[in-house]
């Protein structure tokens, strides 16, 4: 049965988790049943592709994880961003692309990997479908620490 605070979406599958064990990665939907969780979106489609979160984890410092499966269509890219609160540790799976960080542009393969500490500012642009493992670690993962800069591409 469909309310008002049902959920539409798209493209997506959701999870229920506990609102004491996570702060929110990205955005939120009205959970359907106990007020003591939270949906977090688990699939999103974007207009650069689409990703899947494959495991979220609280680590026993307190720190959170969050590993996703990017797929970045030919031609498209993620906005030039930084952010304050998460490293990000990123795997070319497969294809070939543009990585720039801080400014300065290298090519990416297959088997390639990059370490983005808290303020550096990144971007990638896939010249073949470019799939990249991206695994989120710090104690805030949200789309709120996103500042999305100016690039030229």
């Amino acid at each position: 049965m469909i309310t008002k605070k049902t959920p539409i979406i798209k493209a997506g599958i959701v999870i229920d988790i506990p609102k004491s064990r996570i702060r929110v990665h990205k955005r939120t939907i009205h959970s359907m049943g106990d007020p003591g969780f939270v949906q977090l979106l688990m699939y999103e489609k974007r207009a650069w592709g689409e990703y899947m979160v494959l495991d979220y984890r609280i680590q026993s410092d307190g720190r959170n994880s969050l590993t996703k499966h990017l797929v970045i269509q030919q031609g498209k890219h993620i906005s030039y961003q930084r952010h304050s609160h998460r490293s990000e540790i990123w795997i070319v799976l497969d294809g070939n692309g543009k990585l720039i960080i801080d400014g300065i542009t290298r090519s990416i393969k297959r088997g390639d990997t990059a370490y983005i500490t808290p303020g550096m500012k990144h971007a990638v642009e896939a010249e073949t479908e470019l799939h990249i493992i991206e695994v989120q670690i710090g104690d805030e993962l949200t789309e709120d620490d996103i500042e999305r800069l100016e690039w030229n591409w």
